[in-house]
């Protein structure tokens, strides 16, 4: 529907669109403009998809985090059609419940984006209780993209890696 109404836009602006033109000529250009837009922006039905996410801290384990460990959450967000670009659109990424801190963003092309968030773990977090996020985004037809959130084993778990040594042969 998208690509048909783009052509029926271009013919008429062209004037090759002989039974709506004088419809065109009448309303004026102002309200000719709003309803293109209108239509082209709302011709949009499918949602954008995210994807390739990871969840790491910067402790030695990625996997586990101490008092102001550094989390970082990467995805991409790729649609159809191209990504909004105003006022500093980018999706929404909680981590631990809190809006992340939005970091580098990477353009991959007009359609797909990478995004980087960090979050840094508080000092009253506690041992053993893990940490996951939620990614909301939407396109520039205000399709919401499903949510994205982590499996239990994506989540990452406050408190300390214990290694055992002795599991290697050897004794501490």
């Amino acid at each position: 529907m998208g690509i048909a109404l783009r052509v029926i836009v271009r013919l008429c602006l062209l004037g090759h669109c002989k039974t709506f033109r004088p419809l065109f000529d009448w309303f004026g250009s102002l309200v000719w403009c709003i309803c293109v837009c209108f239509l082209i922006r709302h011709a949009d039905a499918d949602k954008p998809t995210i994807a390739d996410v990871s969840f790491v801290s910067d402790a030695p384990n990625n996997k586990f985090a101490g008092i102001d460990s550094m989390l970082t959450l990467t995805f991409t967000v790729t649609d159809d059609n191209d990504l909004p670009t105003a006022n500093n659109w980018a999706p929404v990424a909680k981590i631990n419940g809190v809006i992340a801190v939005a970091g580098e963003i990477t353009l991959i092309s007009s359609k797909s984006k990478t995004y980087v968030y960090t979050y840094v773990v508080p000092g009253d977090a506690v041992s053993g209780s893990s940490i996951g996020y939620t990614i909301d985004a939407d396109d520039a037809g205000n399709n919401d993209a499903d949510q994205a959130v982590p499996t239990a084993s994506a989540k990452i778990t406050v408190g300390m890696y214990k290694f055992c040594a002795s599991s290697f042969g050897s004794t501490l």
